[in-house]
């Protein structure tokens, strides 16, 4: 076997660990397709759209979430507060819970 292709057969091992490796990080800058600022503006037009009244609320939570059944895509979860106090403790219920997809569709559910 000649020398380079000895030192060919050194590197390999090196080439591969460090493909590896830059797959992996490939892996981690990919975020979601949908940005959380898109995602919040889609909540809010979708409220708006089907008359949800979102306007005496506040947003509390914008989270990206796995979804376990529908094969493990990606959706942003929007919560809203009411606004409401009662001797300046919050009322509880009210919440409204906004899941906006990558495609950006929504699906709404309200808490109690």
């Amino acid at each position: 076997m000649s020398t380079h292709t000895s030192r060919l057969f050194a590197l390999l091992p090196c080439i591969f660990c460090f493909s590896s490796i830059a797959a992996d990080h490939e892996k981690k800058l990919n975020g979601p397709p949908l940005s959380i600022e898109d995602a919040v503006t889609c909540a809010k037009e979708f409220a708006a759209r089907h008359h949800i009244r979102v306007e005496e609320s506040y947003i509390n939570t914008a989270h990206l979430e796995l979804h376990p059944k529908e094969g493990g895509g990606k959706y942003w979860l929007i919560t809203w507060l009411r606004n409401d106090y009662a001797n300046d403790i919050p009322i509880k219920g009210g919440q409204i819970y906004a899941r906006i997809y990558m495609d950006r569709t929504a699906k709404v559910f309200f808490g109690e």
